[in-house]
């Protein structure tokens, strides 16, 4: 809308100058408008990016995650029952030395854990939970699923970065603690 416009239509000075006045007050309200939902936008589509980017992060994760459970995965039942009888053993002799032994399941990725074989990793669980005796100083821990873990402490499916290692070695430290103080 022009001034030149409206005074064509026959309208006086001071009607031109309040309706050019309100016209204004309205373009003004809607380029602020533009302005606010132009700023949504672009944080939208920064988000959009920052989301993209950590969604490829999981998809390569999650083909790491089952690499990692298959590496994971006893092939043969020989070799679990092996590891089964080097476990007692080691119980058994510290037993008998009233050595304190913690036993521990390290924390997993969530998609690691999704990939792990269900038979092997009940086993795997209640064995050493199945071994474990208080009285004489065996403890197993189970931070498999520790939710004091998450994504950022690893630095793939099955590897703690630095920030978890620390993480693990503080609740390590604190379970060998109150082992030796029995």
């Amino acid at each position: 809308m022009k001034r030149e416009d409206l005074k064509a239509l026959g309208l006086e000075d001071g009607a031109v100058d309040s309706i050019m006045a309100l016209h204004g007050k309205d373009i003004e309200s809607h380029k602020a408008k533009v302005t606010t939902a132009q700023a949504e936008i672009d944080g939208l589509k920064s988000q959009l990016v920052e989301a993209s980017t950590t969604i490829e992060g999981f998809k390569k994760l999650d083909v790491d995650g089952i690499k990692a459970a298959d590496r994971h995965h006893a092939r043969s039942p020989l070799t679990f029952a092996t590891s089964l009888k080097e476990l007692e053993a080691i119980v058994r002799i510290a037993k008998q030395h009233r050595t304190p032994v913690l036993m521990f399941a390290p924390p997993g990725h969530s998609l690691y854990r999704r990939h792990l074989h269900a038979t092997q990793l009940a086993l795997s669980q209640r064995i050493p939970r199945g071994l474990a005796s208080p009285s004489d100083r065996i403890m197993y821990v189970d931070l498999l699923a520790d939710p004091r873990f998450d994504t950022d402490d690893f630095s793939d499916a099955d590897h703690l970065n630095a920030a978890g290692n620390r993480k693990l070695t503080s609740i390590i430290a604190s379970k060998l603690d109150s082992i030796l103080r029995q």
